[in-house]
C-alpha cells in the first residue's frame, strides 16, 4: 500500500516498505486535535495494525502538552524514528526524547531519514507485507 494523506498541516504516506511516514508543514504549532487527526490517519494508512513511523520535526515549531501526552499514551507503533536536520528540530526532539522515556516502543534521533528508515525496518511487525497488501 503506498497511500497518502495531506492536510494543511502534515502529510502522511507509505512506500511499500511497511513505515508510516510523517511530514508536518513548515512553521506548524501542533495541537490536540491536529495530533488525533494524524493519529487516526496513521491508524487507516496502516490499515489498523501497529508498524514503525518516521517524522521529520524540521516543520514542526511548537507541540501542546496535551500532544505530548497523547504521543506517550495513545499511539499505536513499534517505533518511532524522529528526524531533526535543525536546531529547532533537534530541540523539540530532545524534548520529545525525555517525554517519550518509559514509551512502549523505541524511539530515536536521527539526522537523516535514511539513517531513520535503517533503524525503523527492524522494528517492523511481523506479517508487515500481508497488512500492505489488503
Amino acid at each position: 500500500m503506498t497511500g497518502r494523506t495531506e492536510t494543511e498541516i502534515f502529510t502522511t504516506w507509505t512506500e511499500g516498505d511497511g513505515v508510516l511516514r510523517l511530514r508536518f508543514a513548515p512553521g506548524t504549532r501542533v495541537t490536540l486535535d491536529e495530533a488525533k487527526h494524524v493519529v487516526g490517519t496513521g491508524y487507516e494508512s496502516l490499515r489498523g495494525h501497529p508498524g514503525p513511523l518516521l517524522v521529520w520535526l524540521d516543520g514542526v515549531r511548537g507541540v501542546s502538552r496535551d500532544v505530548r501526552k497523547l504521543a506517550l499514551e495513545e499511539v499505536d507503533v513499534t517505533a518511532v524514528g524522529l528526524v531533526v536536520r535543525s536546531p529547532i528540530a533537534r530541540a523539540i526532539g530532545s524534548m520529545f526524547v525525555g517525554l517519550l522515556q518509559g514509551a512502549p516502543f523505541p524511539f530515536r534521533l536521527f539526522g537523516t531519514a535514511e539513517e531513520a528508515l535503517e533503524w525503523l525496518k527492524t522494528h517492523r511487525r511481523e506479517g508487515w507485507r500481508k497488512a500492505e497488501q489488503e
